[in-house]
């Protein structure tokens, strides 16, 4: 009660009003941008899965192509049919590389939407007031029921920082397997069980994202949703 009455005798209930407004104003917009960069996020990851996926399948069926008798003995009745599907490997390794590419691109399109969201939280208010006592707003002053702004900002970055940590091991993932297709173009290249367990490694890396913590979205998502039809109510 005294920290409420201390920023009453600070501050006229007008600003305080229009203060508490932004911060509503600021939050909506953030918890708008990260469900949209949430949902854009899991359709990228999919789609670059997909893509990962059957790269490296057709890595595991080259040999299978280069290596199978079955395969020798249809060649002898079919005329280049081997030379044939090995070409068409080829063509496919670097069709679903550029795929996993373009997924991460869409990935990091996500998290800048993301990066949008905190933006939207540390937007000046211009009300006029002084930096001390807008430190103080954000850890004082509700926006909607009981949480202040530095609980939101706290959620914020703890979703942000979660995202970037797997974006930069997608893109480990991402750099091994543009490597692998590149060298899948080559006429020397052989499949071999450790290149595919590196390779099912990087896919399950990619496919289970161990960087993120999908509680801290829905946390953060809760809780707006939840302090929002508190102030409605009350």
């Amino acid at each position: 009660m005294s920290g409420s009455r201390s920023l009453s005798a600070s501050l006229s209930p007008s600003t305080l009003s229009r203060h508490r407004q932004n911060w509503q104003r600021k939050c909506r917009r953030c918890v708008t941008r990260i469900k949209d960069a949430a949902y854009r996020w899991s359709e990228a990851q999919s789609e670059g899965l997909g893509a990962a996926n059957a790269l490296v399948n057709d890595v595991v069926l080259l040999k299978t192509v280069s290596h199978s008798q079955a395969v020798e003995t249809l060649s002898t009745k079919v005329r280049g049919v081997k030379q044939a599907s090995v070409a068409k490997l080829k063509q496919r390794a670097q069709r679903y590389a550029k795929q996993v590419g373009e997924a991460f691109e869409s990935l990091a399109e996500a998290l800048d939407l993301m990066r949008q969201g905190k933006q939207a939280l540390l937007e000046e208010d211009s009300l006029g007031i002084d930096a001390s006592m807008v430190k103080r707003l954000q850890r004082e002053q509700p926006v909607f029921w009981t949480v202040c702004p530095n609980v939101y900002l706290k959620k914020m970055e703890n979703v942000l920082s979660c995202y970037e940590r797997e974006l930069a091991a997608k893109q480990h993932v991402l750099r091994f397997l543009l490597k692998v297709a590149e060298d899948f173009q080559k006429e020397d290249f052989e499949s071999s069980e450790t290149l595919e367990n590196k390779l099912k490694v990087h896919l399950v890396v990619w496919m289970l994202e161990p960087e993120i913590d999908v509680d801290s979205v829905q946390e953060l998502e809760d809780l707006y949703s939840i302090e929002n039809k508190l102030c409605k109510r009350y």
